[in-house]
C-alpha cells in the first residue's frame, strides 16, 4: 500500500507516467525491501505518513470546495503514523502549514 499510495501522489501532481516511474523505483529499491523484511515499524510509519499526504495533497488541489475523503485520508494517515511511532506528531503542523500557504496564496490582494 505504500507503493500505491506514493504512486497516486505522483500521479496527482505530474500524471501517470510519474506515477509508473514511482512504482517502478520503488519496487526496485533496496532500502524499502530490506525494511519490509526485517523491520515491522517503519513500513508502516512510512505508509501512514505517505496516507496523509496524499489526504494533503487532495484537500490542496480541491481547496475551496474540499470533500470528506482528503480528510480521511489525512486522519487516516495520522493515526496510523502516530500510532506507530510518536513522529507522526509531525504531521499536524504539516496540515496547518500547507492549508494556511494555500489559503494565504488563494486570497485576492
Amino acid at each position: 500500500m505504500l507503493i500505491l499510495f506514493s504512486a497516486l501522489i505522483a500521479v496527482a501532481l505530474s500524471g501517470y507516467r510519474a506515477g509508473i516511474i514511482t512504482i517502478l523505483f520503488l519496487i526496485l529499491s533496496p532500502r524499502i525491501l530490506g525494511h519490509s523484511y526485517n523491520n515491522l515499524k517503519d513500513i508502516p510509519f512510512a505508509l501512514g505518513y505517505i496516507m496523509a499526504i496524499y489526504g494533503l495533497v487532495k484537500a490542496i488541489n480541491k481547496y475551496p470546495d474540499i470533500k470528506i475523503w482528503p480528510w480521511i485520508w489525512m486522519c487516516l494517515g495520522l493515526a496510523i503514523s502516530f500510532g506507530t511511532r510518536a513522529g507522526g506528531l509531525i504531521l499536524i503542523p504539516i496540515f496547518f502549514l500547507f492549508i494556511f500557504l494555500k489559503w494565504i496564496t488563494s486570497q485576492p490582494l
